[in-house]
């Protein structure tokens, strides 16, 4: 073959060769791209990705694989930032959280006694429900006193607005659930409804949750999963934990009950009990409304924990002091039994600066032993006596 033909042929396999290298550049730079969606509750947000401002409320395109930074802003709301690692499609729904400053209550009132006793309270959309001791009766905390939500003697209840599971220790083998805006009550079957250690209502208002059937020998429960809509009951697994709070429809925070030092464990799990995220001691543990926030407890210590990286913010106490939600979730009311007397003071999520206690000055001779929740601008609390209190904050 002439030289002249062997230098084309080579000429030309090169050119296939860029050609080709090319395209698999191409296809792999096109393939490493995945949508980026992000969508925000309020309406006038700013949308910056990596400290260039894109869109207003929401935000959706495709982006190389990567490490991205999102921060949402709006004017009288606190800045959302979350760090995402793009290798997937991705969703990104952001609930904003309204400023408020952290000494705007700063006096509190006793608006008098309560003829009611709680051994369980739940706080959602300034609703605070709990279990009348005295009745067993489900009722709704008000300023000026309460109303039943569901007469019977209720040993467990989930809420999650406008819903409330109840189970009543009087019906076997079935839950009540009832819709507290129209008062339609519907019983639900479940065999061994007696055997529920605890439940909660998923966020989409579409399961619920149940940890039941101790297991004396394993030291375990199962846990089951009950679809609203067919009734049909599915188990997932077994668990240790004894009770349960979602933080949305597919991450659950669970609570080991407390060991001989008085000290429980909480783990954040995925629904299906397939992975732990993260893992840590307390007495006590209460999710924000929004899911964002995790308010542990334990002895002498409070620490508020992002649910989105697990670390600390905020807020991290070492006195012995009692802490609820208050509002949205975006702040958190503090109490601290002192010489002076009851002490409190508001705490605002994001906000660095050591928070100013406040005494109430009717409570000077009091103690608070148990909340029972914030809502509505009144605290529920009872004192060292077994009274039950309200409180007007101001």
């Amino acid at each position: 073959m002439p030289l002249k033909s062997k230098l084309g042929n080579i000429a030309l396999i090169f050119a296939v060769i860029c050609l080709f290298s090319a395209f698999i550049f191409l296809y792999i730079k096109i393939t490493s791209r995945y949508i980026l969606k992000i969508s925000v509750d309020q309406v006038g947000s700013k949308i910056a990705i990596n400290d260039k401002y894109f869109s207003d409320n929401s935000f959706e395109n495709r982006l190389p694989k990567g490490n991205y930074t999102i921060v949402v802003t709006k004017e009288g709301f606190l800045d959302f930032k979350r760090d995402v690692y793009l290798n997937k499609n991705t969703d990104v729904k952001v609930i904003l959280l309204e400023k408020i400053d952290s000494q705007s209550i700063t006096s509190a009132s006793v608006d008098g006694l309560r003829p009611y006793s709680f051994s369980k309270t739940s706080v959602v959309n300034e609703n605070t429900l709990g279990i009348d001791t005295f009745t067993g009766n489900l009722i709704m905390l008000r300023n000026t006193g309460f109303d039943v939500i569901y007469k019977g003697k209720v040993n467990k209840f989930s809420y999650r607005n406008p819903f409330t599971v109840i189970v009543d220790s009087m019906k076997k083998n079935v839950l009540i659930l009832k819709n507290i805006l129209t008062n339609e009550v519907k019983e639900i079957p479940y065999n061994n409804s007696e055997l529920i250690n605890a439940l909660s209502i998923t966020p989409d208002l579409k399961n619920i949750i149940l940890i039941s059937d101790y297991n004396v020998k394993t030291n375990k429960s199962t846990l089951y999963s009950l679809d609203l809509n067919t009734t049909t009951v599915n188990k997932i697994g077994e668990t240790k934990a004894t009770d349960l709070q979602f933080i949305d429809n597919n991450m659950i925070a669970m609570f080991i009950s407390a060991d001989y030092l008085d000290r429980g464990t909480l783990q954040i799990t995925d629904r299906s009990l397939g992975k732990i995220y993260y893992t840590d001691n307390c007495n006590k543990f209460l999710v924000s409304p929004t899911g964002e926030f995790i308010l542990l407890q334990l002895s002498n210590k409070i620490k508020i924990i992002d649910t989105t990286d697990y670390v600390p913010v905020s807020y991290n106490s070492e006195a012995k002091d009692i802490a609820v939600w208050e509002g949205r979730g975006n702040a958190v009311i503090v109490f601290r039994n002192s010489p002076s007397g009851v002490q409190f003071a508001q705490i605002q999520i994001g906000n660095s600066e050591e928070p100013i206690f406040n005494v109430i000055p009717s409570l000077t001779n009091e103690k608070v032993i148990q909340i029972y929740g914030v809502s509505g601008g009144y605290l529920y609390f009872q004192n060292s006596k077994g009274e039950n209190l309200v409180a007007k904050l101001y």
